[in-house]
C-alpha cells in the first residue's frame, strides 16, 4: 500500500474490478481534499506528521554536506524548526506506547526521562554552544504558555465546535492545578528573590553635586542588565544561585510524588468523568497510544531521539546567523518558534482528543506538559550546566514571570 502511495496516479491500473473472497479494503477515497485531513492516521500516526518526515532527512543530510554545497543558514534554520515537530511527535508516541504496555515503575521512569527529552536535548545543545541563555529562557516561557493556555484553549474551541457539551474530571483537574501552582512558584522563586534584593541599575544624563555631598541627577532611567551582570552580582552568587540549586533538588521530588499519587495510590480519581446526572460521559474514539510492539516503539524512540539531537545541532548552529539576517531577537524566536515547535506534539494530540469528545484528556495533556517543564526540564537544565561547567543563569525577565503567573 505504501508503495502505491508513492507512485504516480497515472501509472496505477485497475486489474480486477471485483475483489475476490477474503479481500480487504485498505484505502477508500471519496473526496479529493478535506479540511479534516489532519484527523487521518496510519498505524496510529497522524498523516500530517508523516508528511513532515522528509524535513528531518533534508535537515540532517544538508547540514553535513560540504560547505560549498550547503544551503543558506536561514534555510537550515527553518527546516530544523519544522523537523522538531515530527521528531517530538514520534518520541511522544513511542513513550506512550511503551508506557501503556509496561508496569507502573517502568512507565513512570519513561515519562520522567523521555517525556521531556526533546526540550532537554535542545537546551543542552544551546548551553554547549554558549551565548544563547536568552533563547533558552524564552523557549521555556513559550513552552509554558503553550501548555498552560494554548492547548486548553484550542482544545475547548475545537471540541466545542463539534460537540454541544463536554465534560472533564473535576477531581483530576484539582490535583493537576495543585501541581501547577507548586511548579510555577518553585520555578520563579529564584527570580522573585533576585529581583527583590538586587540593586536597581539606573542611567542618568547628568548629575550635579549638592552642598551636603550628595548628587542630584536628571533624566534617569532603568537599563537592562545582561547575563554577565547577573552572574557577577553578589546577590545572585551568594543567594539566588544557591536557591536555584535547592529548588532544582526539590522539584523532581515533587514530580515523583505526583506520579505516585496520580498513577498508583489515587488512580481512581482519574476515572472517566460523568454527566451531572451520574451517567458516564462519552469519550469518543480517541486512543492514548498507538498499538505498536515494544521493539517497534523502542526503535522509534531511539531513532527519534538520535534524529532530534542532530536536528537540534543544526538549529543551534544556524540560529545566530539567521537571527541577524532576519532582524529577530532570541526572545522572540524562543517564545514564538522554538517553544511552540517543541510543544507541537502535545498540541496535535490534545486537539485530536478534544474532537473525539475527550476534553478531559486534552486538559490533562496541557497540565502534564507544564508540570514536566517546571519539575523535570528546569532541574535537568541546571544539572547539565553544572556538569558541562557552562554557567547558566536561571533568572527570568519579569515580563516572563507576569506572562505565566497571571494565568
Amino acid at each position: 500500500m505504501l508503495k502505491l502511495l508513492f507512485r504516480s496516479p497515472r501509472s496505477i491500473r485497475v486489474v480486477n474490478q471485483y475483489p475476490g473472497p477474503g479481500a480487504q479494503l485498505l484505502l477508500g477515497t471519496f473526496e479529493s481534499s478535506s479540511l479534516k485531513y489532519f484527523r487521518y492516521s496510519v498505524a496510529g500516526v497522524s498523516v500530517v506528521l508523516i508528511n513532515l518526515i522528509p524535513f528531518i532527512v533534508a535537515t540532517i543530510v544538508l547540514g553535513k554536506v560540504p560547505v560549498a554545497w550547503r544551503p543558506p543558514p536561514i534555510f537550515l534554520f527553518f527546516t530544523s524548526l519544522l523537523s522538531i515537530i515530527p521528531t517530538a511527535y514520534f518520541i511522544g508516541l513511542a513513550v506512550s506506547s511503551i508506557s501503556a504496555q509496561s508496569n507502573f515503575a517502568v512507565g513512570a521512569i519513561l515519562n520522567a526521562t523521555f517525556g521531556s527529552i526533546v526540550e532537554i536535548i535542545l537546551y543542552t545543545v544551546a548551553i554547549y554552544a554558549g551565548d544563547l541563555d536568552n533563547l533558552i529562557i524564552s523557549s521555556v516561557t513559550g513552552a509554558l504558555l503553550a501548555t498552560l493556555l494554548l492547548i486548553p484553549g484550542l482544545s475547548m474551541i475545537a471540541g466545542g465546535l463539534k460537540h454541544k457539551e463536554q465534560y472533564y474530571n473535576v477531581s483530576a483537574a484539582g490535583v493537576s492545578n495543585i501541581l501547577l501552582i507548586f511548579s510555577v512558584i518553585g520555578l520563579f522563586t529564584p527570580t522573585v528573590f533576585y529581583a527583590s534584593f538586587r540593586d536597581t541599575p539606573m542611567q542618568c544624563s547628568q548629575c550635579d553635586p549638592l552642598s551636603n555631598g550628595k548628587l542630584t541627577c536628571h533624566t534617569c532611567k532603568l537599563y537592562g542588565i545582561t547575563t554577565d551582570d547577573i552572574e557577577n552580582d553578589p546577590v545572585y552568587k551568594d543567594g539566588a544561585r544557591l536557591l536555584v540549586y535547592a529548588i532544582s533538588f526539590v522539584l523532581p521530588l515533587a514530580y515523583i510524588i505526583g506520579l505516585i499519587f496520580t498513577l498508583k495510590t489515587h488512580s481512581y480519581l482519574y476515572d472517566k468523568p460523568t454527566h451531572p446526572e451520574g451517567e458516564e460521559a462519552p469519550q469518543g474514539h480517541g486512543e492514548e497510544a498507538p498499538e505498536w510492539p515494544k521493539w517497534v516503539a523502542l526503535l522509534i524512540l531511539l531513532t527519534g531521539t538520535a534524529s532530534f539531537a542532530l536536528v537540534s545541532d543544526e538549529l543551534v548552529t544556524n540560529i545566530t546567523t539567521s537571527l541577524d539576517a532576519l532582524g529577530l531577537s532570541q526572545q522572540f524566536v524562543g517564545v514564538f518558534f522554538v517553544g511552540l515547535a517543541s510543544s507541537s506534539a502535545e498540541i496535535v494530540n490534545a486537539v485530536n482528543f478534544a474532537l473525539s469528545n475527550n476534553i478531559a484528556l486534552s486538559i490533562e495533556i496541557g497540565a502534564a506538559g507544564t508540570i514536566q517543564a517546571a519539575l523535570i526540564q528546569i532541574p535537568a537544565l541546571v544539572l547539565i550546566s553544572l556538569v558541562m561547567k557552562s554557567p547558566f543563569v536561571l533568572i527570568f525577565p519579569m515580563m516572563n514571570v507576569f506572562a505565566v503567573g497571571v494565568r
